[in-house]
């Protein structure tokens, strides 16, 4: 081959591959920009730009995709479902796209079509957990309910995070049946456990809670027992929330005031059954270790400028139906300034009606003065709530400055005449 014959070669090659990079750089700058206008329909249900993006890559499967969710989001389902049946054509090996159709089939009334895209979306993916879930719901809807919640639980095997949905749909279909809820969902673990007891306590069936949380082998969080307490408590599930706030805190006795004396760590944000008091930033809390009534110390609450009526120390108090009660104390004061004086409540914890109240703690309690509160309880009380709060004054605002101390908190049965 001649020199020129080198030459010409070398500038047709030089040629067709500039050629190429062009015909690329087109063809990447179009299937870009249809990327693009596929996002911006979905954000905007758009469906002018979800035509143009298809138009601009009719072999797009995503384009397809999202000129079909713009169409459903739109009251289109048969022309969506037809175009997700396009974009999977186009991806016949995606397990997402075959369940979208099969959600898409479902939603206009295609449920045997629906199980179809399903059993394939699980041909594709047989270990996600998604799929069978679709599936599941449908068969359930359906009423083919061991079928369906056989599909659901392994849907929960491959994906735990599928759990919550698995009992709240149980509790459904069992119409608020906590025994049969278990049967449905068969799951015995420890995490399966806890789950069941949250959604009986939330539904007021704190003794079937009780008995899930029994059954857990393992120590709980602190986080997640708080959070049952709490609930079991919000469903006046007294007892059973005692149980289990005690299981972490050490206390046997079911009829007494937890720290009375204020000898423990002071934590005044305990969930449960504990003292607790509310963050002010002009109420100080601390232990104070001169001249207690009792023990080694005693409670020092310090007001500098408090103007709230809310309650600014509380505990929760297992009691009996029925019963007479009196709940004893010691109190001191100092520099004690205001015109709502600070007392001791006692309130059903479930009506809240106030059962008793204390005399005032007035500024001329400069020793320590035994102060005591008689109630009694109705049909229907569980617990109370023993309560530091202020009287009502005449006039707002109305601050409160100066010292009190608390200590030697009891609780006993009592005959009253």
């Amino acid at each position: 081959m001649t020199n020129n014959s080198r030459r010409i070669v070398r500038v047709l090659a030089a040629t067709a591959i500039s050629v190429t990079c062009i015909l690329l750089m087109k063809s990447a700058a179009v299937f870009g920009f249809s990327k693009i206008l596929s996002r911006y329909s979905l954000t905007t249900n758009s469906l002018e730009a979800a035509n143009q993006a298809v138009k601009l890559t009719p072999n797009d499967a995503d384009a397809h995709r999202a000129r079909a969710v713009v169409l459903n989001n739109s009251g289109m389902k048969e022309d969506a479902a037809k175009e997700m049946e396009r974009a999977v054509s186009l991806r016949p090996r995606d397990d997402l796209l075959w369940m979208e159709v099969g959600i898409l089939r479902d939603g206009y009334g295609e449920s045997g079509s629906a199980l179809a895209a399903f059993d394939q979306s699980i041909r594709c993916a047989p270990y996600y957990g998604h799929p069978r879930w679709q599936r599941g719901n449908l068969l359930v809807r359906l009423g083919r309910y061991d079928e369906g919640f056989n599909e659901l639980r392994l849907a929960v095997t491959s994906n735990r995070d599928l759990l919550p949905g698995l009992i709240d749909l149980a509790w459904g279909i069992s119409r608020g049946d906590a025994r049969l809820t278990e049967q449905l969902v068969q799951f015995e673990d420890n995490r399966a456990r806890l789950a069941l007891a949250r959604v009986f306590a939330q539904h007021g069936k704190t003794a079937e809670a009780l008995q899930q949380f029994r059954k857990i082998s393992t120590t709980l969080t602190e986080d997640a027992r708080a959070d049952l307490v709490r609930t079991m408590i919000q469903s006046k599930g007294y007892a059973e929330a005692f149980e289990i706030w005690n299981a972490g805190a050490g206390n046997s006795n079911t009829e007494a005031i937890q720290d009375g004396g204020f000898e423990q760590d002071l934590i005044l944000d305990q969930n449960g059954f504990g003292w607790h008091a509310p963050k002010y930033d002009n109420v100080i809390f601390a232990l104070d270790v001169n001249g207690p009534d009792s023990g080694s110390r005693s409670l020092r609450i310090t007001f500098e400028g408090y103007d709230n009526p809310a309650p600014v120390l509380s505990q929760l108090v297992l009691v009996k139906s029925d019963s007479n009660y009196r709940v004893s104390f010691a109190v001191r004061t100092r520099d004690l300034v205001t015109g709502g004086l600070p007392v001791l409540k006692v309130i059903d914890a479930s009506s809240g009606q106030v059962l008793g109240t204390s005399q005032s703690f007035h500024s001329g309690m400069n020793g320590w003065t035994p102060g005591s509160v008689d109630f009694k309880t109705s049909s229907s009380t569980g617990a109370v709530s023993l309560r530091v709060e202020r009287n009502a004054c005449s006039s707002s605002p109305c601050p409160i400055f100066g010292h009190v101390w608390l200590d030697s908190f009891a609780i006993a049965e009592v005959s009253l005449k």
